[in-house]
């Protein structure tokens, strides 16, 4: 629980990554992870905090330097 209130920005699915990364966990399915983490949140009244996101324009590379990739659509 202490690192919920330290990391309360993290995600359940972060904390998952973290389990299957770090501690080699690959037992405990992400919607496990999840419900632990949401209840772990209302039991000890831990908000969610959103990090902030920053966005902006980057500088234009030259053509062949940079792609981009639609996931899920067929050709």
């Amino acid at each position: 629980m202490m690192w919920l209130k330290k990391h309360s920005d993290k995600t359940s699915a972060q904390a998952h990554d973290w389990l299957q990364e770090k501690l080699e966990v690959t037992t405990v399915a992400e919607n496990t992870v999840r419900n632990y983490v949401n209840d772990l949140r209302d039991r000890y009244h831990i908000p969610k905090e959103m990090a902030e996101l920053v966005y902006g324009t980057v500088e234009e590379f030259p053509k062949g330097k940079q792609m981009q990739e639609d996931f899920g659509e067929k050709f």
